[in-house]
């Protein structure tokens, strides 16, 4: 008998998309706590720098294969950084309907203005409407995108 295994493939981006006002974090494969908890300390370290001021976050998670936490778990791992006192807005990217579920109940918890969107493109028009003081937000910010903290 052949024993089948799962190999999980699990990282995690996180860095500015434009210095000082927009965080991009960039999700692939199955997540887990751990991986949850590390970047929550990773957007907390960007957020707690002293040249920030109204900061915005797009969380991609387009390339989630798994989510392993539950909801309590989920909240309180990104409640840390969610309710900072900078981060103005979470902007969720994803098509799964589970995830803009969660998204929408871990945002109510935390008393943020949430949006979610289905693509990139989205959430750069979404920002552009939401913040006249941020420069015009391009796709090109993506392909130049160099994250901070990679969490394997």
């Amino acid at each position: 008998m052949v024993e089948l295994r799962e190999f999980i493939v699990m990282s995690i981006k996180v860095g500015w998309l434009l210095t000082d006002r927009v965080i991009y974090s960039q999700s692939v494969g199955a997540l887990d706590i751990d991986a949850i908890e590390k970047h929550a300390d990773s957007v907390l370290e960007l957020l707690n720098d002293d040249n920030t001021t109204d900061v915005y976050i797009i969380i991609d998670t387009l390339k989630i294969t798994k989510f392993r936490v539950n909801v309590v778990t989920l909240n309180e791992l990104t409640k840390r950084y969610l309710t900072h006192p900078r981060l103005k807005c979470s902007i969720d990217v994803t098509r799964h309907v589970k995830n803009q579920m969660l998204g929408n109940v871990v945002s109510d918890m935390a008393g943020i203005q949430w949006a979610h969107v289905e693509t990139l493109e989205a959430g750069l028009q979404y920002l552009n409407t939401l913040d006249e003081t941020l420069p015009p937000l391009e796709m090109s910010l993506f392909t130049s995108f160099q994250p901070l903290k990679e969490i394997d």
